[in-house]
């Protein structure tokens, strides 16, 4: 199989395709955002065009019920249990709560699409992980960590062949790709498409979640393992193609440090746009840095993947009230 053997991969509709490309000016510099906040309503994020892929292929091997794994507030859990709704499987969700008693935003859509759903301490969580990656069980299609595996790289790397016809329509350029990483997937699909169809950019990740090493590891492994089973041939420059913008997260991934708060806050009051607590916060945050103090981002042309998680914000919606005036 080759780059024109693609379209004959299995594939469901659940994304609404293609997202806008809009611009913007903001705090000097343009930025073109890849909307895929826009996905769907429920179905909102870049984890709906993984599960495109992801569930074609769980109706290929005759699997009755989805499981997948996640923070308790997982955008991606929420997704799985969407699509599972929408699809006709059913959904078992595993998550992981480091504290307080769970309530609103993704956790309750999850329970709202009839997902069966597992709160777990950290360790119990990994523990369950380790079992079902390894053995699995009879019916259940296996989903990783935010949809990182081989399908969901390929989801993203045909979103990039969606932005270069986009751009060619804009008559724009581009210097980098920007986004959030959590587990990885999302990444390594930009990377793998920026290959694939000759866009002549890096891709520049704000790591929310994994320390650096991790991230660029994770990356690494999941392109490979893509490319290997699609039969997709790329080189990758590991020094120059992928940009690691780091320290973006350090109050921890399922927090949100107050000048972040802040910045989301204005970000909707002055441009409409919403942006997560977790991931595209974070993210947005990080490229607004590094374009104004001289970072890695100085004087690019960026193009910034919004991947969604609105209902984040629900979840803190006490700890935003108190700073929005």
């Amino acid at each position: 199989m080759g780059l024109e053997d693609l379209d004959t991969i299995p594939r469901v509709s659940l994304a609404n395709l293609p997202t806008p490309l809009e611009q913007y000016t903001i705090r000097g510099f343009d930025v073109l955002i890849k909307r895929d906040d826009l996905t769907g309503c429920v179905t909102s994020g870049n984890k709906i065009r993984k599960m495109e892929f992801i569930a074609a292929d769980a109706r290929e091997q005759k699997a009755k019920t989805l499981v997948t794994f996640g923070a308790v507030q997982s955008n991606h859990a929420r997704a799985v249990a969407a699509a599972a709704a929408q699809l006709g499987f059913r959904s078992e969700l595993f998550l992981w709560n480091d504290s307080g008693t769970p309530s609103g935003g993704n956790f309750f859509l999850d329970r709202l699409f009839g997902a069966q759903v597992h709160v777990l301490s950290r360790a119990e969580y990994d523990a369950i992980y380790r079992e079902m990656a390894t053995n699995g069980e009879e019916g259940k299609y296996f989903i990783p960590e935010g949809g990182a595996n081989a399908f969901g790289v390929l989801a993203y790397s045909l979103a990039v062949d969606e932005m270069k016809e986009q751009l060619l329509k804009m008559h724009r350029n581009v210097d980098v790709l920007v986004t959030a990483a959590g587990t990885g997937g999302t990444a390594a699909g930009l990377l793998l498409g920026a290959k694939l169809f000759d866009v002549r950019a890096q891709v520049a990740v704000v790591n929310v979640l994994h320390p650096r090493p991790d991230i660029l590891h994770r990356v690494r492994v999941l392109l490979e393992q893509a490319s290997a089973k699609f039969g997709l041939s790329v080189r990758v420059d590991w020094e120059r193609d992928l940009l690691i913008l780091d320290g973006y997260s350090r109050e921890g991934y399922t927090n949100i440090a107050p000048m972040k708060a802040k910045f989301i806050i204005e970000m909707a009051q002055e441009f409409g746009l919403v942006f997560d607590p977790v991931y595209t916060g974070k993210a947005f945050y990080g490229l607004t840095r590094e374009m104004r103090r001289g970072g890695l981002l100085e004087g690019a042309r960026p193009l910034f993947v919004h991947t969604g998680g609105i209902f984040g914000l629900f979840a803190k919606q006490e700890e935003f009230e108190k700073a929005v005036k």
